[in-house]
């Protein structure tokens, strides 16, 4: 239960402080995108500059359909 509160208590003093960006409904998605594009430039399956584009493009597309 003491953790229980603990985490309310954190939780609660972290929100008066830090920017959290709204959810939409694509936010899933842009995750996943950000999430393995970014891996695959620190693996070095692409270059930082394809990332980059390819971030880039791949947001813009997902935040267009998604209206």
């Amino acid at each position: 239960m003491e953790v229980c509160n603990r985490s309310t208590r954190w939780m609660r003093r972290v929100s008066k402080y830090a920017i959290i960006p709204p959810r939409f409904a694509a936010c899933p998605q842009v995750e996943d995108t950000f999430r393995e594009t970014l891996q695959a430039a620190i693996y070095g399956r692409i270059t930082v500059r394809e990332e980059s584009g390819s971030l880039e493009l791949g947001i813009t597309e997902i935040v267009t359909a998604s209206g």
